[in-house]
Formats: structure tokens, sequence, C-alpha cells
């Protein structure tokens, strides 16, 4: 499986229920030019710019309070943010998959080609 992931076209990355990251597959490291083991443990808020940067710890608790889906599901054009600072668009879908008490969620991110961007 995680040849799959890693060899995948798309930026994957998973978290724990907190936003600390679990896994960012190769793709992911070139969209964001961080290494896995530089982000493994972190808050996944590190790769977005603000406002969403400050507001994500609130996303994820309300969602862990009230179950409503916002975001999950429902793919989206949102701005990520690179190790150099660099802000770019990208596209966000978010998947929830739930294993025991864990609730994971992967953030698949696409360069939009149109940017110039790599993808």
């Amino acid at each position: 499986m995680t040849a799959i992931v890693d060899s995948a076209a798309d930026g994957i990355i998973t978290i724990d229920p907190k936003g600390s990251i679990l896994s960012f597959n190769n793709a992911a490291e070139t969209i964001f030019g961080y290494r896995e083991e530089e982000v493994l443990g972190k808050n996944v808020k590190m790769l977005m710019p603000d406002p969403d940067q400050s507001k994500h710890d609130g996303y994820l608790a309300r969602y862990h309070e009230t179950g409503e889906r916002r975001i999950i599901g429902f793919p989206r054009e949102v701005l990520g943010q690179r190790r150099d600072g660099t802000v770019f668009p990208l596209e966000l879908a978010i998947s929830e998959v739930k294993t025991g008490e864990l609730s994971f969620h992967r953030y698949r991110t696409r360069y939009h080609r149109a940017q110039g961007s790599r993808a």
C-alpha cells in the first residue's frame, strides 16, 4: 500500500484527529518542498497560509464535536504554503477513514496547471 501512495501523482497527506501529520507522500514533498521526516508529527496547518492556518484547529474541533462535514468529501480550491513561504492555489479533497477510535483524514492536493504548476 505504501508503494501505491508514494507513487501517486497527487500529494497525499494523512493526519490524526488533532491535525498531526502521520504520512506525507512523494508528491506532497514535491508540492510543498518539505521532506516527510520534516513534517511528521507536526500540525498540517503549517502547509496553509492565514487565515486558514490560524483557524484550522478550530475547524477540526468543530467537526469532531458536531460531526458536520463542511469540507470532507467536497473538493475545493484553497491556498497552500510551501516551505519557502510561497503561497499557491491547489485543489484540496479530504477523505475520512475511521479505524477503531482513530479518524484519519487524507488531504489530496493538486497544482493548478493554468498557474504554471508542476503537477
